[in-house]
């Protein structure tokens, strides 16, 4: 179902030559409402690499190790995590532009 919805949302980004990217999900922690486990958070960054075409990938679990960034509920980050993390999303965008895989708007 996952897939199937990704590829419906990409294809029609593609159709419509837009550049993207997408941003794969963070380490979490496994307790309760969220349940966030590591094979989890690997299943689905692993199929966001794999499905997100034409669209940029980055792999927010590349960031951190499990358990770095201490969250509120299990998925949602503490302040200082949600720092991090967007730094690192900029970095990353950066280094895209500068392999010539973005366009600078």
């Amino acid at each position: 179902w996952i897939h199937q919805q990704l590829t419906t949302l990409t294809g029609k980004i593609a159709a419509a030559h837009i550049s993207c990217i997408w941003v794969g999900p963070t380490w979490g922690q496994d307790k309760p409402p969220y349940n966030k486990t590591e094979p989890g958070v690997r299943a689905i960054a692993g199929l966001l690499s794999q499905s997100v075409a034409p669209c940029s990938y980055i792999d927010s679990t590349a960031f951190a190790r499990p358990g770095e960034w201490p969250t509120k509920d299990g998925s949602h980050l503490m302040p200082d995590g949600y720092r991090k993390w967007s730094q690192d999303i900029v970095n990353a965008i950066e280094r895209l532009k500068g392999q010539g895989v973005l366009a600078a708007r």
